[in-house]
């Protein structure tokens, strides 16, 4: 109940997914994959209320994207800053196939995970894996800890194919709020890897 007026729609004219509110005045954390290449980006707020959304900084390697709305007051989530242990509650906030508000829960399954980019794209790395159901649409949105605190921002999962059952993935909380400061501050992230 904490976190939920602090997730959100995020529509373009590609598609759609969900969002977390960063700060009061406007600032809203997605996935870059869900603002790529979109003209018209558009927030609507868990009261209803819709607005339009620009884009002020956006990161492919970490699949992140920071949008801004003429609006203040709005209610912050609060982002953890250690990642999880196994086992922990996990809950899966956002708005797959477009049913609003949805919320499906499980548990960390895994830290540390990566999902090979088949060539495409980046790879992600780093990633926590659950088996709350995340589904298209839950892109950008809150992965939720029992006490009401962000621990991840969901960003993909294996479709139930080959044998795979719920096996979603967020970014960890502290990669977000990392990323997030850097584009807020920079419009960039520095990149630290080795290879």
């Amino acid at each position: 109940r904490e976190v939920e007026p602090s997730v959100v729609s995020v529509t373009t004219d590609a598609g759609e997914g969900s969002g977390v509110v960063w700060s009061e005045n406007g600032v809203i954390v997605t996935n870059q994959h869900v603002v790529a290449g979109a003209s018209r980006v558009n927030v609507v707020l868990a009261s209803g209320a819709s607005f339009r959304a620009r884009i002020e900084a956006a990161e492919r390697r970490f699949d992140l994207a920071v949008l801004r709305i003429d609006r203040v007051g709005l209610p912050a989530a609060e982002f953890r800053e250690d990642l999880p242990e196994v086992g922990e509650l996990a809950i899966a906030m956002g708005n797959p196939l477009g049913f609003e508000e949805s919320v499906t829960a499980g548990i960390i399954s895994g830290r540390h995970r990566s999902i090979p980019s088949g060539g495409t794209t980046p790879a992600l790395v780093d990633l926590l894996q659950t088996d709350a159901a995340i589904s298209p649409g839950n892109s950008g949105g809150a992965l939720v800890g029992a006490d009401g605190r962000v621990i991840g921002v969901n960003v993909a999962y294996i479709p139930p194919a080959g044998g795979a059952v719920s096996l979603g993935f967020a970014i960890p909380a502290p990669t977000v709020v990392s990323a997030v400061e850097q584009l807020l501050a920079t419009g960039r992230v520095r990149h630290a890897y080795l290879g």
